[in-house]
């Protein structure tokens, strides 16, 4: 159950994350998995501005708001990628964590 609404939370964070963007960075050299740590963290951290952010830093979306090539990828990878890293999961597991998290991983 709990890895299902951790599930959801990502798919939420998504979301927002193409909903609130206007414009996005250059995603940097982090691996994916690294990548998906930081937006789940994010995600986690429940503020909409910390998603945005983290999304602009790992390149989901363009400069207009629209998702790019990698967000398809991205997205379909994040169910699979959760199930590999329930440890990860498990101990971000409080907005303060995420937040702590996020400030100490954010490029």
């Amino acid at each position: 159950m709990k890895r299902k609404s951790t599930l959801v939370g990502l798919v939420i964070g998504l979301t927002l994350l193409s909903i609130a963007c206007s414009k996005s960075g250059t995603a940097t050299n982090m691996s994916d998995d690294d990548k998906y740590k930081l937006f789940y963290a994010a995600t986690k951290t429940g503020d909409a501005a910390t998603i945005t952010q983290a999304g602009k830093a790992i390149g989901l979306v363009n400069t207009d708001g629209t998702p790019t090539d990698y967000y398809k990828k991205f997205i379909d990878g994040a169910t699979a990628w959760a199930q590999k890293n329930i440890a990860f999961v498990q101990e971000i597991n409080t907005p303060e964590k995420a937040k702590d998290y996020v400030k100490s991983h954010m490029p």
